[in-house]
C-alpha cells in the first residue's frame, strides 16, 4: 500500500497511520491534564505522581519491546537520515562503546532511542538530557506548561492560550488579532506548525492541520524577526546560531531552479524545492522557472530546520551579554544538564 507523505511534516517524509494518530493525540491529552493535576497537588504528591509516571512509561516500553510491538534497531552516527544533534550524541556513544538503538513501530521511527547501561534499558527522546517520563522533561516538552515557567521568572513570551476546539481558536484570534501562530502542545522540528496566519480562513486551516496529531494546540501571536537557537550545557551557554529560511539571491538572468542547483554544488546540505517550497514561492510572485532580478532574495521554504536547507550562522561570539545572562538563567530554571 502506498502512503502519502504529510505536507505538514515537510521536509520530513512522514505519514500518519491511524494507530500513530491515536497514540499521539492520547499522549497530548494525558500529558496536558497530568500537568494540570500536578500543579494543584502538594510537593510530596507531585513527586510520587512523577515517579509513578516514569515507572509506568519505562515498564510499558519494555513490555512493548518484548511483545514485538516496538522494535529496537541499531543506529549509527554515519546513518544518512540521522539529525545533526542526534549524530553528536551517537558519536559520543560510539566513543564510549555504548550501542544505541532507535525505537521503531514497523518501519517507522518514533523519534525515541534506547541503550543499555548497568543492566538497565534507558530510553530518551531527541536528546538524552532526561529519560522519558521524568517530571521536568514532561514540563519542558509541553509548550503551555513551559510558558508558565517563563511567566513566573518574568521572561517575555508571545501572548496566547491553549485551545481544544475551533471556537476557542477563533475567540483567541478576536482577542489577539492577526498575525498568529498555531502549533501542537508538544513536538519539535516545526511539524504541523503554521506561522504568519493573517485571516480566519487561514486559522481554520491551521487548526485542522494541527489536530491531525494533537487534540490540544497553542494559538499565539506571531512575532516577526529572526530565529535563533541556543545550547546550554550545565547552565552555561556554549553555542548560539541564527537560522534563516533556505533562499537564493537573483542574478538577473538565472531561473530559481538554476540558482538553487548552483548553490547546492557548494552547500554542505542540499536544498530541494518541495511541494511546500512551491507554495512558498507563490506569495512572492514567482515560479521555479522565473528569473528574479539581481539582488532579489527568494525564500524557498517557510521553515528554518536543517532538513529543508535552512541557512545557519554561528553567532556565539557576538551574542549580547544581557542575552547570554538571560538564556543561562532560563537553563538553570529548567534544571536539566543539556
Amino acid at each position: 500500500m502506498t502512503t502519502t507523505s504529510c505536507i505538514h511534516c515537510d521536509p520530513y517524509n512522514e505519514s500518519h497511520s491511524f494507530p500513530e494518530r491515536v497514540v499521539s493525540i492520547t499522549e497530548t491529552f494525558l500529558t496536558y491534564h497530568a500537568e494540570k493535576l500536578l500543579a494543584i497537588c502538594p510537593a510530596p504528591i507531585q513527586k510520587a505522581i512523577s515517579c509513578a509516571v516514569k515507572t509506568i512509561l519505562a515498564r510499558s516500553i519494555d513490555l512493548f519491546i518484548r511483545a514485538g510491538l516496538i522494535k529496537e534497531i541499531p543506529v549509527y552516527a554515519t546513518d544518512s537520515d540521522i539529525q545533526e544533534r542526534t549524530r553528536v550524541v551517537l558519536d559520543e556513544a560510539e566513543r564510549r562503546n555504548i550501542s544505541v538503538c532507535g525505537l521503531f513501530v514497523g518501519k517507522r521511527p518514533t523519534g525515541n532511542f534506547s541503550f543499555i547501561l548497568n543492566g538497565r534499558r534507558r530510553v530518551w527522546e531527541r536528546l538524552p538530557a532526561l529519560e522519558i517520563g521524568e517530571e521536568v522533561g514532561l514540563t519542558l516538552d509541553n509548550k503551555s506548561a513551559f510558558k508558565k515557567i517563563l511567566h513566573k521568572m518574568g521572561a517575555p513570551y508571545p501572548p496566547g492560550r491553549t485551545c481544544w476546539r475551533m471556537k476557542h481558536a477563533m475567540r483567541c484570534s478576536d482577542n489577539l488579532g492577526f498575525p498568529l501562530v498555531v502549533k501542537p502542545i508538544s513536538g519539535s522540528l516545526s511539524k504541523h506548525v503554521t506561522t504568519n496566519i493573517t485571516s480566519a480562513a487561514q486559522l481554520r486551516a491551521a487548526v485542522h492541520a494541527v489536530r491531525i496529531i494533537s487534540c490540544g494546540f497553542i494559538v499565539e501571536r506571531h512575532i516577526r524577526g529572526d530565529v535563533y537557537r541556543a545550547t546550554c550545557v550545565g547552565g552555561s551557554l556554549v553555542a548560539c546560531c541564527k537560522r534563516e529560511p533556505p533562499h537564493v539571491v537573483g542574478d538577473g538572468t538565472s531561473s530559481i531552479t538554476a540558482l538553487l542547483a548552483h548553490k547546492n554544488r557548494s552547500a554542505p546540505h542540499a536544498t530541494h524545492l518541495t511541494h511546500v517550497g512551491h507554495t512558498t514561492l507563490q506569495p512572492q510572485g514567482y515560479k521555479p522557472e522565473d528569473a528574479p532580478p539581481k539582488g532579489k532574495r527568494i525564500n524557498l521554504h517557510e521553515k528554518v530546520v536543517l532538513a529543508c536547507g535552512a541557512e545557519i550562522t554561528d553567532v556565539t561570539d557576538i551574542i549580547h551579554s544581557d542575552t547570554k545572562t538571560f538564556l543561562e538563567r532560563v537553563a538553570k530554571i529548567c534544571a536539566i544538564p543539556l
